[in-house]
């Protein structure tokens, strides 16, 4: 280093302004008369700097972002954008000893245009806390979809289904309608009433949860053998509370187990563009309905009189005009009869306290509408069907279902079930089986027992299908070993 060059000395690591610096003739630094820093919350001017006779003043601008000195004038700009001038000599630029934290208005503006200029940033600040808000509601649905857990105890779902909409109407709830009114009062149609339950109360949940659950979108999807036959969307633009869905489906479209899909779905804005949205599932429930649900009523109700129904169906029309005009040229077979089916029995074990499992009302209501409940309870409960001196029938589709209970006084009870139709059967059956022993939610192990000789009965059974299947299949011995089965084995165990 050559003697004309000086050495830096790092002064200051916050904005800062050197007003006036002496240098002694051996190139050191002396003292600094006067300088300006700022560590973005308050400014302040120093004078007499590095010595015993320092003294300080702070400026009343505040949250200074960078500034520039020229003269005995200060240029200053802040963190909210707005611009300051000070003259340094000018006493009304300082705060004085007894100032408050923050100075008046009226000090530093001229109460115009700066007035309004804070009203705006105020204005901007709220705009940006309410976005802040809305972004944390966004990322609070997004954590909510990958804990469905935390839902399943907020929100409840159970589905109804009825033959009439004036069944519909005596539940005296207030109905959310999904389809045109008229589309109601068509024949042949089920009913599904989807009641949605928010099982929490306002003042005992947080305001965060709270704020998630607005804006939604329900989406209802039917299935039927896994294939969609109806889907509809409801809107939430409030709060979700508790709702009554109903949406009517054409019996034709169901073949005896209906799966009901109900999400709830977030809408979820682009960060960059509003108009990308991302869908998210905040909530899902997926409940199945069995040919159980879709036992005919045998209360005969026609409070509803449809003036312009047509006298007859669509088919029926066709048939006529097709048979009329073209029935010297083919011949027309009506095949709906011309296939016989084969009947097919389903058995269970009958606990010793089957009488009393038919009679709980509370499992009734909790599974059908309230006129379809009273009649299922009221054919279980008769005194010669729990005897087994009478059978009941149910019809369901196009099919008919009869139960018997088989009570001969020496072996366990059972209950038989025979249909045509081999899944409507097994819903039935599984159906009693879930009323007689209540879900088996009082059950456990050691407490039902079969006999030994089911083993045997079991091993007999393997070497009779394995001579089945070596002699070649047959349907009648098929159907022989399959009635032994279901009676011998499934009839014998508490399933």
């Amino acid at each position: 280093m050559t003697e004309d060059e000086i050495s830096l000395v790092k002064l200051y690591t916050t904005p800062s302004e050197i007003c006036d610096i002496k240098i002694t003739e051996e190139h050191q630094l002396s003292h600094i008369l006067i300088s300006l820093t700022a560590d973005g919350v308050s400014m302040w001017k120093s004078e007499n700097t590095f010595t015993a006779d320092i003294k300080f003043q702070q400026l009343v601008v505040r949250q200074v972002k960078d500034f520039v000195c020229f003269g005995d004038q200060i240029l200053c700009t802040t963190f909210t954008n707005l611009i300051y001038l000070l003259m340094l000599d000018d006493e009304t630029s300082y705060l004085k000893t007894s100032a408050k934290e923050y100075c008046e208005a009226g000090n530093v503006l001229d109460n115009s245009g700066y007035l309004y200029k804070i009203l705006e940033e105020v204005d901007k600040n709220d705009k940006l806390a309410k976005k802040i808000n809305e972004e944390s509601n966004y990322i609070t649905a997004l954590s909510l979809s990958n804990r469905p857990d935390i839902l399943d105890k907020v929100i409840g779902y159970c589905v109804f289904v009825y033959e009439k909409y004036e069944e519909v109407l005596k539940e005296s709830v207030e109905l959310t309608l999904t389809d045109n009114i008229n589309e109601y009062f068509v024949n042949n149609l089920f009913y599904f009433l989807i009641k949605i339950t928010v099982l929490f109360e306002k003042q005992k949940i947080s305001d965060i949860l709270i704020q998630v659950l607005m804006d939604l979108m329900i989406h209802v999807t039917f299935l039927s053998e896994q294939k969609v036959i109806k889907t509809t969307s409801i809107k939430v633009l409030e709060e979700l509370k508790n709702s009554n869905i109903l949406i009517p489906l054409s019996s034709r479209n169901i073949n005896s187990t209906v799966d009901v899909n109900i999400k709830i779905v977030k809408r979820i804005p682009g960060a960059f563009a509003q108009e990308q949205v991302l869908c998210t599932i905040l909530h899902q429930k997926r409940i199945s309905l069995n040919s159980e649900h879709f036992i005919k009523s045998k209360i005969i109700t026609k409070n509803i009189i449809l003036l312009k129904e047509p006298e007859y169906s669509v088919e029926d029309t066709i048939h006529h005009v097709s048979f009329n005009n073209n029935k010297h040229l083919f011949k027309f077979t009506d095949i709906s009869n011309l296939r016989q089916f084969d009947e097919w029995s389903f058995y269970m074990k009958l606990p010793k306290n089957y009488e009393e499992a038919f009679k709980n009302e509370s499992f009734y209501i909790q599974k059908f509408c309230c006129n379809k409940a009273k009649q299922l309870l009221q054919e279980n409960t008769s005194e010669e069907f729990i005897k087994g001196l009478n059978t009941i029938g149910f019809e369901i589709g196009s099919d008919k279902v009869k139960i018997e209970v088989i009570n001969d006084g020496f072996s366990s009870s059972s209950l038989k079930v025979t249909s045509k139709d081999i899944k409507i059967g097994l819903d039935i059956r599984n159906f009693y089986s879930d009323l007689t022993y209540n879900n088996f939610k009082e059950y456990k192990p050691g407490k039902e027992f079969v006999r030994y000789t089911i083993y045997t009965t079991v091993e007999n059974f393997q070497k009779a299908v394995k001579q089945c299947i070596i002699e070649g299949f047959n349907n009648e011995k098929f159907k022989v070993l399959f009635e032994q089965f279901q009676r011998d084995v499934f009839g014998a165990l508490p399933l």
